[in-house]
């Protein structure tokens, strides 16, 4: 009943965002510009080899109707999926990938498109947050008399009030809002890989990945002359390593060696 429950209301939230029309519209352009660049086209326009490979991936998911593509113009190397459910993808990471690994990379967001009930409520749930945050410091400060008009000292000390509640939400809901983000990137990985069918591929985008983002801090910090701290990546990190990546994936090639795990079963998921 509750997974019932979760299912709907879920699918209800993303009905108001989604939109299934052939082409690109205003919002979807304007995440994809605030993200990346203005200069974008549709996979299926412009793309016939890519949006094969993608339809392809994309009913082997299971997946009825497939999501739209957009190749973006730009210099980083990554592809993303926008909570309208448009996924982009950059030309450099057309350019610096090759067939196989691409498959890999499209695999992993149409894998976040297969989880987009959990992502819709995690959306909702971090916007929540923010908005009873807020409410929360105004009622307080009502309260206590620091809105009452008298002093713009009453307005510092609900800004300072704020503050205070915010940092102590993000500290009792960061580490779990963390730990979620991190679930989804490795479901992402393991249904990337059941898709891609090809850990050797897998790997090859990782590390193409991660040379990009250290070619990126070398070229900031010869343009500042100021070294880069480098991230140190934890367990409530929100993003995985390229060492737990591979390592994670190499435990889920290992399932789906022992007839544990195949590519039919990534719907289910989800």
């Amino acid at each position: 009943m509750l997974r019932y429950l979760y299912r709907s209301v879920s699918d209800f939230c993303y009905s108001l965002i989604a939109n299934n029309d052939a082409k690109i519209t205003s919002v979807e352009a304007q995440l994809i510009s605030t993200r990346y660049s203005s200069r974008y086209i549709l996979a299926s326009e412009g793309y016939p080899a890519l949006y094969a490979q993608f339809t392809n991936l994309c009913n082997k998911a299971g997946i009825n109707k497939c999501p739209k593509l957009a190749v973006v113009e730009s210099e980083i190397m990554n592809a993303t999926r926008f909570y309208t459910g448009i996924i982009a993808v950059t030309t450099a990471a057309l350019k610096d990938l090759k067939e196989d690994e691409l498959g890999f990379l499209l695999s992993h967001e149409i894998t976040h498109h297969l989880q987009r009930r959990t992502l819709n409520i995690n959306e909702i749930f971090r916007s929540s947050t923010s908005v009873l945050t807020a409410l929360a410091a105004v009622g307080i400060a009502g309260k206590n008399g620091f809105l009452d008009g008298k002093s713009i000292w009453g307005l510092f000390k609900t800004i300072a009030l704020f503050e205070m509640i915010a940092n102590l939400s993000n500290s009792l809901l960061g580490y779990p809002q963390r730990i979620v983000d991190r679930m989804l990137e490795q479901d992402a990985d393991r249904g990337g890989l059941l898709l891609s069918g090809n850990l050797d591929a897998a790997k090859r985008e990782l590390e193409s990945h991660a040379k990009y983002v250290e070619r990126k801090r070398s070229e900031i910090e010869l343009k500042s002359d100021i070294p880069l701290v480098k991230e140190e990546r934890t367990e409530s990190a929100p993003h995985l390593s390229k060492r737990e990546r591979i390592s994670y994936l190499e435990h889920v090639q290992q399932q789906i060696d022992d007839g544990k795990l195949d590519h039919s079963r990534i719907s289910r998921f989800w």
